[in-house]
């Protein structure tokens, strides 16, 4: 077993988000009938996609995109 010390710091409440644009902020968070992993994940799509993950990890966002497909299609059935 091999210990590794990792080092990380945690960012300020909606530091996150400065790289995304406020509409793409609000458009992936304002629906309040929309549950909030939900809208948290909208957000999470939206900051990866601002840094350039569709070039860097195409295949980890490809996977987010059928993921997301999927957890959309259950929020419109529930609602």
């Amino acid at each position: 077993m091999e210990f590794i010390d990792a080092k990380y710091e945690l960012l300020k409440r909606g530091q996150y988000s400065e790289n995304v644009g406020p509409r793409d902020v609000a458009a992936a968070t304002s629906d309040l009938t929309i549950p909030l992993q939900l809208r948290e994940a909208r957000l999470t799509v939206a900051i990866a996609k601002a840094q350039g993950a569709d070039t860097y990890a195409s295949d980890t966002m490809e996977k987010a995109a059928a993921d997301m497909i999927n957890a959309e299609d259950s929020i419109e059935v529930r609602i």
